[in-house]
């Protein structure tokens, strides 16, 4: 329902993966773990499609909130 993923992985960013991703289901939702993320990135992120960032360092409170949020909006969009 929901993918999480840190945008600076080592072999294929997080943002490679949400686009592959994508390809498979375009309504797909994931939320991007990170540190710092250049803004004129993050706007084309938003762009395509990708609109929930969470910060490192996050608590597992604010993690969970996220994917709370993005699941209540696939149930509204469903309903």
């Amino acid at each position: 329902d929901v993918g999480l993923t840190d945008i600076g992985l080592p072999r294929k960013s997080g943002w490679d993966a949400f686009r592959a991703m994508r390809e498979i289901n375009p309504e797909v939702r994931a939320i991007f773990a990170t540190g710092y993320v250049d803004p004129a990135v993050k706007a084309d992120m938003i762009r395509a499609g990708a609109i929930h960032f969470v910060q490192k360092p996050y608590i597992p409170r604010q993690l969970f909130d996220q994917v709370e949020e993005v699941l209540q909006e696939q149930r509204e969009k469903h309903a």
